[in-house]
């Protein structure tokens, strides 16, 4: 469209804070692990809520690839990456929040259902306390291109996969388990695909995932994910499906 939910027309590039150039007769290319998107770079006002943001660049999505979109029409993209990994060098719109002061607390939280059906939520300026239980653990950033965390142990079972991996990365557009080539040929090799009600019923074959993670405080914590979470059944390719006669394999 050549309006904007404003009714205003969409701006160009020039002025947008940017540390490079960018050709504007140029799409962007976002390739993730199960799709892709493609569109120009505008700049509008982002309107969340009660929030406002001025002069936000973001992509237009002109095509999109992958059954992971087939379900849900984007019209655009707005990223929360750090400007590190920014496209182009654009000033990443978490930036833009914290600079034209939008929110009290400079905070955003995800909330992901377990459920598919049931609708999930992102949270500006803080936590809704109604949908979680116990404390929140906090954990640094060890390293501020991804979201990095430090790192001190990967487990299956009681199995140290670890090799010299000291980081792990959460990322809430990624929509499976990844890891480098040198572990995640190992890992798959530990865990083969197999029938689900044979994985089902074979917790010493197939034990929870352990990520031994430096909080905070500086404490180990251990991070267990259940084989019902990684093991992923053919079902459905978006949600944890299973059936007793479909086949699971490592997501």
């Amino acid at each position: 469209p050549a309006k904007s939910l404003t009714q205003e027309p969409y701006s160009t590039l020039e002025g947008a804070t940017s540390s490079q150039n960018y050709d504007e007769s140029k799409d962007i290319d976002i390739i993730f692990g199960t799709g892709e998107l493609k569109g120009p770079l505008h700049v509008d006002t982002y309107r969340v809520g009660p929030m406002v943001v001025h002069r936000q660049p973001f992509a237009m999505i002109r095509e999109m690839t992958g059954e992971v979109f087939s379900s849900f029409p984007f019209e655009g993209i707005l990223g929360l990456a750090f400007p590190s990994l920014s496209f182009g060098g654009i000033e990443p719109f978490f930036e833009h929040v914290i600079q034209q002061k939008c929110l009290k607390s400079n905070e955003f939280a995800f909330y992901l259902n377990a459920e598919p059906s049931l609708p999930s939520a992102i949270l500006w300026g803080g936590v809704d306390k109604s949908l979680y239980e116990g404390p929140i653990r906090m954990f640094p950033v060890v390293q501020p291109h991804y979201w990095a965390l430090e790192l001190l142990d990967f487990r299956i079972g009681n199995e140290s996969m670890s090799h010299k991996l000291k980081r792990l990365i959460v990322d809430t557009g990624t929509t499976f388990f990844t890891a480098p080539d040198f572990l995640y040929d190992d890992v798959l090799r530990r865990l083969p695909s197999a029938p689900c009600a044979e994985v089902d019923s074979n917790p010493q074959k197939y034990p929870p995932l352990t990520f031994v993670l430096r909080d905070a405080r500086g404490q180990p914590y251990n991070l267990e994910v259940p084989q019902e979470t990684y093991m992923l059944g053919d079902g459905d390719s978006s949600a944890n499906a299973r059936n007793d006669v479909g086949q699971c394999k490592p997501a």
